[in-house]
């Protein structure tokens, strides 16, 4: 039997007709399916990208807080070397105040209620006496006790050399009111007639001392004595004011 080409025709035709839906049906599925792919794929990469970034933003901020804190641990040790240096002053030369508080404190074990009756230092020289080397003899005093103690401190050692009864009333000195120190009464003794007196007698010797005056107030005495020609010079100053004090005349 022959096939007109028209039949031919449409014979191919069906034949060609039932192949199409399976390509789409085969295409629509990938096709469907790429995008939920990229969907998903970007649903776990944008946290996987935000959580490395926090960790690296954490990580920054750590090496910054340690670099700074370093820095300034830095800064601080330079700042405390720099103030601690001017604040490591040298041990003060020994004085009369700073023996009197040796000697206060010697005392307590012999009287707690010892005051201060007279401070006083010697010193024999060629005109140029250092207070920071001499020894002071302090006299103190116990009501209870009815007794003086002397006890004597210098640079090295502090010792209560005797005790003794003593009677009647011992004007004390009121230590509250010491405000001018051992070294500026010797400058003033000096200067106000010490040095001129000096200067005829060099090897003089020198007595400072501190008690009682005019009731408890107390008052520095500096004497001048040469022993060869035994020539004398002294003055007296307010230990409070440092004004000097007028002896009456006689």
């Amino acid at each position: 039997m022959q096939l007109s080409r028209i039949d031919f025709n449409s014979a191919f035709a069906r034949l060609l007709r039932p192949r199409e839906p399976e390509v789409v049906e085969r295409e629509q599925p990938e096709t469907a399916e790429s995008p939920a792919r990229a969907v998903a794929a970007n649903r776990v990469t944008v946290p996987l990208v935000a959580f490395v970034g926090f960790l690296f933003l954490v990580l920054l901020l750590f090496v910054g807080t340690a670099v700074v804190g370093q820095a300034k641990i830095r800064a601080d040790e330079r700042m405390i070397a720099a103030v601690s240096a001017p604040l490591a002053q040298p041990a003060k030369p020994f004085s009369a105040e700073a023996g009197f508080a040796r000697a206060l404190a010697a005392t307590r074990s012999w009287a707690d209620d010892a005051q201060l009756v007279q401070a006083q230092a010697t010193i024999s020289g060629d005109g140029k006496f250092r207070l920071s080397a001499a020894t002071w003899s302090y006299l103190f005093y116990s009501a209870q006790r009815k007794a003086s103690a002397l006890v004597v401190s210098g640079p090295d050692r502090t010792d209560l050399l005797s005790t003794r009864p003593t009677s009647g009333h011992v004007p004390h000195v009121d230590t509250s009111a010491w405000v001018v120190k051992s070294d500026e009464a010797l400058r003033e003794f000096l200067a106000r007639g010490g040095n001129l007196f000096l200067d005829a007698y060099p090897q003089a010797t020198l007595t400072l001392s501190l008690a009682a005056s005019g009731g408890q107030t107390p008052a520095w005495q500096g004497r001048l004595v040469d022993n060869d020609s035994e020539h004398t010079f002294h003055l007296s100053f307010d230990a409070v004011t440092g004004a000097l004090v007028l002896e009456p005349t006689r």
